[in-house]
């Protein structure tokens, strides 16, 4: 059951378009340069009542399935490689892992309000790399609707890293792949992407 929290001041003009939603990522021992064996540690810890960040409408996510997906790509080669668990280990200690198709499915766990994942990423090859978590949702697998304004609204669902490191997307241009030297910012960062090299 989906529920809608009210809010004072907001707008609730439902003409602007999809209902979209920041997702709130903490990382860990990011930086230009890793060698084989240091460890990012990444973590999400989704409240289930958040903004719209266009209107600022509170919205309820109970028992709600953002679809999140994470993964590591090299990007130092063409095409550009995407096996995260060849290159990385991957050691999950909150909520759940599922490696599907070169990427993890992200499972969170529910408690206190708020939904909780938590992984340790440990590079096994030399690179240059770009980590990336982001929802899966399209017009062929959209996320579910919200009861409240805008419920007949389609629902997005974008990442937010909380850091102050660089994240070096100036990287990417370095790659020979097209795919990935031509990544717009916006993107990038909506995917809390970071790239770096491992040694």
């Amino acid at each position: 059951m989906f529920c809608f929290c009210s809010c004072t001041g907001c707008k609730d003009d439902c003409s602007s378009g999809n209902l979209q939603f920041n997702l709130p990522v903490q990382t860990y021992g990011i930086k230009d340069t890793l060698s084989q064996g240091d460890t990012i540690r990444i973590k999400l810890d989704i409240p289930d009542k958040l903004p719209e960040r266009n209107s600022g409408v509170v919205y309820d996510f109970i028992d709600y399935s953002f679809k999140l997906i994470t993964y590591m790509v090299k990007i130092d080669s063409f095409p550009a490689t995407a096996n995260s668990q060849a290159t990385f280990d991957w050691i999950t200690l909150q909520g759940e892992s599922q490696y599907v198709g070169d990427v993890f499915l992200v499972l969170p766990t529910f408690t206190d309000n708020a939904y909780h994942y938590e992984v340790l990423i440990i590079p096994k090859q030399k690179g240059l790399y770009v980590f990336g978590v982001n929802s899966t949702f399209d017009r062929a697998s959209p996320l579910k609707e919200l009861e409240g304004p805008c419920s007949k609204n389609s629902v997005e669902a974008y990442m937010k890293l909380e850091t102050d490191m660089n994240v070096n997307f100036e990287f990417l241009k370095q790659s020979p792949d097209p795919s990935q030297a031509n990544i717009d910012r916006k993107r990038f960062d909506e995917f809390a992407g970071f790239c770096f090299y491992v040694r």
